[in-house]
């Protein structure tokens, strides 16, 4: 799986409270202003203030998201009704 430093987000923004949410909790974001992640064997790792994140994984490969805003392990799962049916063939 692969490992990757995510440098110089502009604005991360990540679930408010840390745990799964349900509800109108799912509402309730934590926008963190210059960010990094941090991905270790193919899992977010750390996800933060990028003074810690840069600390902590400095060592992985890097990518520079050059101020761009991330959203890290959003999953658009939705689809609609007028496809009847699910999309499985349109994935790898």
């Amino acid at each position: 799986m692969p490992s990757l430093l995510i440098d110089h987000i502009g604005q991360l923004a990540t679930p408010a409270g840390g745990a799964p949410a349900r509800g109108a909790a799912l509402r309730q974001v934590d926008v963190t202003e210059d960010a990094a992640v941090a991905i270790v064997d193919g899992r977010i790792a750390a996800a933060g203030a990028r003074e810690q994140v840069v600390d902590a994984h400095g060592d992985l490969p890097l990518l520079d998201a050059e101020g761009r805003a991330a959203i890290p392990g959003l999953v658009d799962c939705h689809t609609h009704a007028v496809l009847g049916g699910d999309r499985a063939g349109e994935f790898d």
